[in-house]
C-alpha cells in the first residue's frame, strides 16, 4: 500500500479528516472528507481519535513551524509530550493578555481546530503543555477569565529555517 504525504497527516494521524488547505474547506462551498474513501484498505490504519499532539510533532520546515525531532515507537509518548510542552510553552506560540482576557494562539491552533476539541480541552491542553513558571501565569489567566477568554491567532511566518542558522 502506497502513502503520499497528505495520506500520512491527515489519513493515518487526523483519523482520516481533510486538510484545512482543501478546496471545500477554504471556500466553505461543501464539507470536504478525508483522503480514504469508505472502502479503501489504508482505512484499517486510521488513528480514530486523532492525538491533537501531532500538531507540535509535524514539520514543514517554516519558522513558525514545530522544532524538528525523531520520533520512535518505544519513546513516542515522553517525545509527543516533550514537543507539545515546547512548542506550547514558548510565547510566540500560546501567549495571552490579561488586561483583554486574550489568548494570542499559533495558526495551528486555527487551522486544526477541531483536532484539539472545545475550548475547555483546548485549554486543558495548554494547561499540562505550558510548564514552568509560564504554566502558573496560563492558569491564573485561565481562572481570572473564566468562559470570557478571546481567542487571537498569531501570523505564522512561511519563511524557511536555515540549517546554518541564516535568515532566508
Amino acid at each position: 500500500q502506497k502513502y503520499s504525504c497528505n495520506d500520512i497527516e491527515h489519513g493515518v494521524l487526523r483519523g482520516n479528516r481533510a486538510s484545512p488547505a482543501s478546496a471545500g474547506t477554504i471556500l466553505g462551498l461543501w464539507k470536504p472528507k478525508g483522503p480514504f474513501k469508505d472502502n479503501d484498505q489504508r482505512i484499517k490504519n486510521v488513528i480514530d481519535p486523532p492525538d491533537a499532539r501531532i500538531h507540535f510533532a509535524l514539520n514543514c520546515a517554516a519558522k513558525s513551524c514545530p522544532a524538528i525531532k525523531v520520533y520512535t515507537p518505544a519513546a513516542l509518548e515522553p517525545g509527543l509530550q516533550a514537543a507539545t510542552e515546547a512548542f506550547c510553552s514558548d510565547p510566540s506560540n500560546a501567549g495571552f493578555d490579561e488586561a483583554t482576557r486574550t489568548l494570542k494562539l499559533s495558526k495551528i491552533f486555527e487551522w486544526y481546530r477541531g483536532d484539539f476539541g472545545s475550548d475547555d480541552e483546548l485549554q486543558g491542553l495548554l494547561r499540562k503543555a505550558v510548564v514552568g513558571e509560564r504554566g502558573q501565569e496560563l492558569g491564573k489567566f485561565f481562572d481570572a477569565a473564566g468562559d470570557e477568554v478571546n481567542y487571537e491567532f498569531l501570523p505564522y511566518n512561511w519563511d524557511l529555517n536555515d540549517l546554518d542558522g541564516e535568515e532566508q
